[in-house]
């Protein structure tokens, strides 16, 4: 299962793939997978997890609310299952959940750095050991 996570912060988009293979941590820390650079946004905001095929947000932040599709503050260590198309608000930040179906899933990614295809469940770059979090994902229809 994959899913693809997209924000804007000053008019710049950007966008982290999630494989599912592990939790995925988001803050303003730079240890974090994916770094929202906002001072809106905890050090430590939020992990995305898969469990049984399904996604969740849990919100790892005391101080600082998650929102989720504007209606809904998650509570500390509070976690809340995500359906394609969910955005969750965080200061000034929207993140837009995006699921992926298997058949049309990405199978690789290529790194930022060192422009090398990987398959996409790895977490770093086998060459040049770079995060591949924010690596630009590659369709299937290019491989086939």
């Amino acid at each position: 299962m994959y899913a693809v996570l997209c924000w804007e912060i000053a008019q710049q988009q950007f966008s982290a793939c999630l494989p599912g293979v592990r939790p995925v941590t988001i803050g303003r820390r730079a240890t974090c997978d994916i770094v929202i650079d906002s001072p809106l946004v905890a050090t430590e905001q939020a992990q995305i997890f898969c469990r049984r095929d399904r996604f969740y947000i849990r919100q790892l932040s005391r101080f600082v609310p998650l929102c989720v599709q504007n209606e809904y503050e998650l509570p500390y260590r509070g976690t809340v299952a995500l359906r394609d198309g969910a955005f969750m608000t965080v200061g000034t930040v929207r993140l837009e959940f995006r699921a992926m179906q298997v058949a049309a899933a990405p199978r690789k990614v290529r790194c930022n750095h060192c422009k090398n295809l990987l398959d996409v469940t790895h977490e770093n770059c086998l060459w040049c050991g770079t995060s591949l979090a924010f690596g630009e994902l590659m369709p299937l229809h290019e491989f086939a």
